[in-house]
């Protein structure tokens, strides 16, 4: 099929060579571009097929990349890459190589911001806006929010700060009811009940901020002139606009849960899957048990809790800050909470964990879901810091799981917990150790899967699947080798490393996580301080941010895929030997 008006947009602003009476059919043609391409590479579907209207209109009425549009969470800009001339690209969005599924500055000088985690895109619009003013420029400023980023801490910070701004900027409200999963909390519930019970014009006037709307924002003869009437406003102007989310494709009109976000592969199961089952288990066995998330119900694993315990599940929004300390309340008041939270989300809450319930011991269970490398929503979402962050705060335990029953088990073990404790688990198919006799949990202790000498693969949750097909590969080359599952990255299980040091030449530590203050930089400062003449080889990140693509094709970039660390520790072993 020939899209022959898509066709026609090889660059930012060609959207202004198509005929208004051709719209329509524009429209028409990149839901198709959306379905045919998301099909295949996986990604946010639903989100932008509902936003095709709402950014043709801005794009009819600013000029790239002189003006400034600014996507909250990101997923929902694929129309706006597509009309900035990365058709082409757009082909392999997502993938090894191919462009991100999130604006990206290093992208296009049409992305204004990266963007990839909630409620950012006022905050920075405001930035800019203040920059913009003192540097006595003059461009155009838009913030595109929705699927629930106005749940966020951060957004209401930024209307705060609004009263203080010169000038104009164009909030644009996307409205279709979801974030994820429904919208939850009390703007939800505002804005759902505007024109019966409140006043919008009175609520934003007073934070310096004009309101418009709710305007039907699949009808651009409506949402052309109200944009550049916006724009005109001498100060910030927010556009109500009511959308649908999946609009155009009946399957996801009808399951804009389901289409929110494609794998692009079969479903397999998974960690997740296993946490959610293990969760309601618990929860059946102590009704202490309660689950927290930020908007994460489907993501997390949680459906099947919230249908069995619906008094005992929290969705509060996408809110990180908010469920730790939330959470916390709960213990403190006598409950056992649970956080499900993806790794790299849980980073907004550093200091709610610390000041919250670190200092004061409080025993909450966190539950991180993508810890490790999550594929292809990329450098934003890579889970691949907590280690590092955690264990620097006094008084948390952090764990890691080495296959999908030692899961089941850390959470079963967890219900007694009397502090801080973290559990970590990678976005991949649940993997189940061959080995059958497995040791107890044991605060702190590690594991040794498979006595061996010479070569002691220390290898932290998803490593132990890699160990131990390594540990296969260096046998059958004749080496030695001991595979060890750390379990516990902290505390640290100094006993067993000292047994390890006799009858062991190279320790290779094994995570997916950064080098920096990583598991394997804590082994190489143990053996540094006690003499021991083992030689160390750290596997891990090094100092960087990782790109989208498959897990497997970014092992493999990394060097962690199982031919080239066989390669590497073989290497490091001759090494030793001399």
């Amino acid at each position: 099929m020939v899209n022959s008006r898509l066709d026609q947009i090889k660059s930012a602003n060609d959207i202004r060579k198509i005929p208004p009476s051709d719209y329509g059919l524009l429209a028409e043609e990149i839901r198709s571009c959306l379905v045919d391409v998301i099909s295949h590479t996986g990604g946010h579907l639903a989100s932008n097929l509902g936003i095709v209207e709402v950014t043709m209109a801005l794009h009819l009425c600013m000029t790239f990349p002189e003006d400034k549009l600014i996507f909250d969470v990101g997923h929902q800009s694929y129309v706006h890459k597509i009309l900035t001339g990365r058709r082409r690209e757009f082909r392999k969005i997502r993938t090894f190589g191919g462009i991100s599924g999130f604006p990206k500055r290093s992208e296009s000088g049409s992305d204004a911001f990266g963007t990839g985690h909630s409620s950012t895109a006022l905050s920075a619009a405001l930035g800019f806006a203040a920059a913009r003013e003192r540097l006595g420029q003059d461009y155009k400023i838009a913030a595109v929010v929705g699927d629930g980023a106005a749940t966020g801490g951060m957004f209401y910070e930024a209307f705060n700060h609004l009263t203080y701004l010169k000038g104009n900027l164009v909030l644009v409200f996307n409205d279709n009811g979801m974030s994820i999963s429904p919208n939850v909390g009390a703007l939800a519930e505002w804005l759902n009940s505007s024109g019966r019970k409140h006043s919008p014009a009175a609520f934003f006037d007073g934070i310096n901020m004009e309101y418009r709307g709710p305007l039907d924002g699949h009808d651009l003869g409506v949402l052309v002139p109200a944009v550049k009437d916006a724009f005109g406003c001498g100060r910030p102007v927010l556009l109500h606009v009511l959308t649908e989310k999946g609009k155009g494709y009946e399957p996801a009109e009808k399951n804009p849960v389901w289409y929110h976000g494609l794998a692009g592969t079969a479903r397999e199961e998974s960690y997740t899957n296993v946490f959610g089952k293990t969760m309601t288990d618990i929860a059946r066995k102590d009704d202490r048990v309660t689950a927290v998330c930020a908007a994460m119900e489907h993501g997390t694993g949680l459906c099947g809790f919230r249908e069995a315990y619906p008094q005992r599940f929290y969705d509060v929004g996408i809110a990180e800050a908010h469920a730790v300390t939330f959470a916390a309340g709960l213990a403190a008041g006598g409950l056992r909470p649970y956080v499900a939270v993806y790794s790299s989300f849980l980073q907004r809450a550093f200091d709610q964990i610390i000041h919250d319930v670190c200092l004061q011991r409080l025993p909450v269970v966190f539950c991180l879901d993508r810890a490790g490398i999550v594929g292809e929503d990329g450098e934003t979402h890579q889970g691949i810091f907590d280690l590092s962050y955690l264990t620097l705060m006094p008084g948390m335990t952090v764990a890691a799981p080495g296959d999908q029953d030692e899961l089941r088990e850390f959470l079963f073990w967890s219900l007694e917990f009397p502090a801080p404790l973290a559990i970590r688990y990678p976005k991949r198919r649940a993997y189940t150790c061959p080995v059958t006799q497995r040791d107890a949990i044991r605060l702190g202790k590690s594991e040794v899967l498979m006595p061996g000498r010479d070569i002691a693969l220390l290898a932290v949750g998803s490593m132990v699947e890699d160990a131990v097909r390594l540990h296969d590969i260096l046998a059958q080359k004749g080496y030695w080798v001991s595979v060890v599952n750390v379990r516990f990255i902290k505390p640290f299980d100094r006993e067993l490393l000292f047994k390890l040091t006799c009858g062991h030449r190279l320790f290779v530590t094994m995570e997916e996580n950064v080098w920096n203050g990583g598991y394997g930089q804590q082994v190489s400062a143990y053996l540094a301080g006690s003499g021991s003449n083992v030689h160390v080889l750290n596997i891990g990140i090094g100092d960087m941010f990782v790109k989208h693509g498959t897990i497997d094709g970014i092992k493999r970039e990394l060097g962690l895929d199982k031919d080239t660390l066989a390669e590497r520790i073989i290497k490091e072993y001759r090494c030793c030997e001399k």
